[in-house]
């Protein structure tokens, strides 16, 4: 009986291995790409950086203050302006150009992140459910075209540099500056890479190698002044953090709202994988100081979930990783038969490898193609800005956002618009009053010649209250001349 049990071939189906599901990561990827894809739009906090990248490619020059804009910002200083011109470039291409790049770079942040997880020992699935907790509480980010898409794949690249160096310390922790200096001509994002890369040097690098640390450190902060604002680039920064949008916790710098289902899913994301991290003690102590900094921004404003979720990918994937093997390694153990044929187990497993792949990369192309063919649609309110701008010529519009960047990049000049910061603080809130109905918005209505609203909001009321009339209609908004 013993010689027939082991002459028996082990009938079980071969599992597959990790390296089997390496591509399991750009799966999860291409499925989010290829459910976007036909629902992105391009938001505000977009059309002003075109506008902007459109002169400064015209003049060869950067400009001081926003020269679309009617009210006062003389003294803005212009940081970002390589990011201006990639998006003026981008959005010049085709109308589908911004929100392909926006699919792009979302691809490969969550590619980076996930591929760095599985070279610090996750198992593929484990790195799969990650960026999938992660997509699903960043829907809102990678669906809608803004400014900050900039930020992805620097943030990402900080990130890998730093849990590289937390692993192994070499002198590739230098690369962190010139990391920093592109990002900050990008976006202002790059505050958080500098707070990131404080945390990392303070808490992890100044005990080992403190004068290193202290370099670094040093050049990282001299290396955000490395733009065309200079010296003046502490004035910029202050302005995108006390702008009166954040001051009020409203327009892009609302607080979390539970009632919100694109909120709400970000925060369970946030708690999911902060549990998944913390509970297997994957965070350093670096790496806890920035949880807790960004989760006390996020319940601040919830813009700033993405950068805790994309941070929270890695330790994640690699706590979800110690729950895999104690599944494998309480799964039965295989028969003492015959090992079965390696040829066989590898062609077993060469099918559902190949499936994976085609089928990752059917899902990128689908997406590719439904993007491309919405281009005509993702062009924004056509109709609308050509009737405004024919209406206007060279008056003064005060518009909603995002209309008024779609305004802006028209060549149709704006009472105020993004960046909200470039503006005085006291037409900063006279706009934000005029779409709340509020009468400190009447300064900026009588400052303007047309105001564009939808025929049912206080802004509507609030113009007709300061003597404005309805000249026309377009789409779903009102046309209003509001000259004596």
């Amino acid at each position: 009986m013993t010689s027939t049990i082991a002459t028996q071939p082990d009938s079980r189906p071969h599992r597959l291995t990790a390296a089997d599901l390496g591509w399991l990561p750009a799966l999860v990827v291409a499925g989010l790409a290829s459910y976007l894809a036909p629902r992105v739009l391009v938001g505000a906090d977009t059309k002003w950086m075109v506008a902007l990248g459109e002169h400064v490619a015209a003049s060869g020059s950067v400009p001081t203050g926003v020269p679309f804009a009617a009210a006062d910002t003389a003294g803005w200083p212009n940081v970002p302006a390589l990011g201006e011109l990639l998006m003026y470039a981008a959005n010049s291409l085709s109308p589908a150009a911004l929100p392909l790049a926006l699919i792009a770079l979302a691809a490969t942040t969550l590619l980076v992140l996930g591929r760095d997880a599985m070279r610090a020992g996750s198992h593929p699935a484990a790195a799969a459910g990650a960026v999938a907790v992660v997509g699903l509480g960043m829907l809102p980010v990678f669906g809608v075209v803004r400014a900050q898409m900039l930020s992805l794949v620097p943030y990402a690249l900080l990130v890998l540099l730093l849990r590289k160096e937390t692993r192994r310390p070499s002198q590739h922790i230098w690369l962190v500056v010139p990391l920093i200096a592109v990002w900050g001509n990008l976006h202002g994002g790059v505050l958080v890479g500098v707070a990131l890369t404080g945390c990392y040097l303070a808490l992890s690098r100044l005990r080992t190698s403190p004068v290193t640390a202290l370099l670094v450190g040093g050049a990282t902060l001299l290396s955000v002044w490395v733009n065309p604002a200079l010296f003046r680039t502490w004035h910029y920064y202050l302005g995108v953090l006390s702008n009166e949008a954040a001051r009020r916790g409203t327009e892009l710098w609302a607080r979390p709202d539970l009632r919100s289902t694109f909120d709400l899913l970000m925060v369970l994301a946030a708690i999911a994988l902060g549990i998944a991290a913390v509970l297997k003690g994957r965070l350093r102590m670096w790496e806890l100081c920035a949880v807790l900094g960004m989760s006390v921004a996020t319940a601040t404003s919830a813009r700033h979930g993405m950068w805790l979720l994309l941070f929270l990918l890695g330790p994640a994937a690699l706590g979800l990783t110690a729950l895999i093997r104690r599944l494998e390694a309480a799964a039965p153990a295989p028969s003492h038969g015959t090992s079965p044929d390696r040829r066989g187990a590898g062609g077993a497993r060469r099918g559902p490898r190949l499936l994976i792949r085609a089928t990752t990369l059917g899902l990128a192309a689908v997406a590719a193609i439904t993007l491309l063919g919405r281009g005509p649609a993702l062009a924004g309110p056509v109709d609308a800005v050509d009737t405004i701008r024919s209406l206007a010529g060279d008056r003064v519009v005060l518009a909603p956002e995002p209309l008024a960047e779609d305004l802006a990049a028209a060549g149709v000049t704006v009472w105020a618009s993004n960046p909200i910061d470039a503006f005085r603080p006291e037409d900063q809130a006279a706009y934000l009053d005029v779409w709340l109905g509020r009468q400190g918005g009447r300064r900026a209505i009588e400052a303007s010649s047309m105001v564009v609203a939808a025929p049912t909001s206080p802004a509507y009321g609030l113009a007709v209250q300061a003597g404005c009339t309805e000249a026309t209609r377009t789409t779903a908004l009102a046309v209003l001349d509001c000259q004596d």
